[in-house]
């Protein structure tokens, strides 16, 4: 093994993740915990199955086109995702302040958007009781996207 790569790659990684969303998210689940080290154990598996999951995609991607016009490609794309976001900012921006300008409680109700909040958080907290879970499944789909 060449140690000079490993330390390369985990010096980018080290660095590149702090004050990542992912850190931030499994550092909040685990001051929820009595453990906090299970929390520590799922999230590097979920890490690791994430990345082992995208090496192996990239070695099979490059076998069949080649790294030139995957750079390429790639660029065009994050470029289109910007262009075309960036075109309904402000649109996006009225809708949410006229959602919650709609959703506020009338006559001290609690208005419907509230109720179905409180439903998913309540699955949710019982999804992250589990602290191997909580931290295995947070980091794997925070790396998702």
């Amino acid at each position: 093994m060449e140690w000079l790569i490993l330390g390369i790659v985990f010096g980018i990684l080290f660095i590149g993740e702090l004050g990542d969303k992912t850190q931030l998210i499994v550092f909040n689940i685990a001051l929820e915990q009595d453990r906090p080290y299970k929390v520590g154990i799922g999230a590097t598996l979920g890490f690791a199955v994430i990345v082992t999951i995208g090496v192996f995609l990239g070695i099979v991607v490059t076998t069949f086109i080649p790294l030139f016009i995957i750079v390429i490609i790639s660029g065009v794309i994050f470029i289109l995702i910007g262009i075309l976001g960036a075109r309904h900012l402000k649109e996006l921006y009225r809708e949410r302040k006229n959602a919650t300008i709609d959703n506020e409680s009338v006559n001290g109700e609690t208005p419907i958007v509230e109720k179905e909040n409180t439903e998913l958080s309540s699955k949710l907290s019982k999804l992250s009781k589990n602290p191997y879970i909580a931290g295995f499944g947070s980091i794997f789909l925070m790396e998702l996207g």
